[in-house]
């Protein structure tokens, strides 16, 4: 409201037997789904990392049910015998292609299938029980009065800039949400750039690692 210069846009709008939330509330809201679509086009962030080693595949079964909440996969490795095997990733064709067969084995790859329930399919299918640690991007929670989110803790300016985009559309001002959108841009720029440096000492090589994400 501040930033907009308006403070006439909280008021919630009573339609029994419904009430629809006042234009920040809508604003903030569609920020969070708008920052969470982001990160997964631009590869996550590590803000979003989750480690998940309670997952392991069922002989005879091709798919692992994977978390909820998840964004992306960073990383999707077979932990059993004391090894650390990396599982990977490919689209659900190329994987049957390059393994066309159903027969059993030892997993080697694998294919995130979204969905209401996103489940990884893999080839080979297991032949038994093989335990997995999963380094996932978990979707932003939405923001409450008592409930934040670590993009929100850490870069509340992005946040900021995502709103007022919002804000301006609800309003039909385009030439303001044209110049926020400019300013959420480079901030997520920023953010992803330096996230990138932080986590990989490759990165200003241009050396990357590969990943699989799924954009919600």
């Amino acid at each position: 409201a501040y930033l907009a210069n308006r403070d006439d846009m909280f008021d919630d709008v009573a339609m029994t037997p419904a009430t629809i939330d006042g234009n920040i509330d809508i604003a903030i809201e569609n920020a969070t789904k708008t920052i969470s679509r982001d990160l997964a086009r631009r590869g996550g962030t590590g803000l979003q990392e989750v480690i998940d080693d309670t997952l392991a595949t069922v002989g005879g079964t091709e798919t692992v049910t994977l978390p909820t909440g998840f964004a992306g996969v960073k990383a999707f490795i077979i932990t059993s015998g004391g090894n650390q095997a990396p599982l990977a990733p490919r689209d659900y064709v190329s994987m049957i292609n390059e393994v066309p067969t159903t027969t059993t084995g030892v997993p080697s790859r694998y294919s995130i299938i979204q969905g209401t329930a996103p489940k990884a399919y893999l080839r080979q299918i297991p032949d038994g029980v093989y335990s997995l640690r999963l380094i996932y991007w978990k979707n932003l929670v939405a923001l409450t009065a008592s409930v934040t989110n670590p993009v929100f803790d850490a870069h509340p300016d992005i946040y900021e800039a995502a709103g007022m985009v919002e804000l301006a559309l609800s309003v039909e001002d385009e030439p303001a949400a044209n110049r926020w959108r400019v300013v959420y841009d480079q901030k997520m720029n920023d953010m992803t750039a330096q996230d990138r440096n932080s986590q990989w000492a490759a990165a200003m090589s241009g050396a990357m690692p590969q990943v699989q994400v799924t954009v919600a």
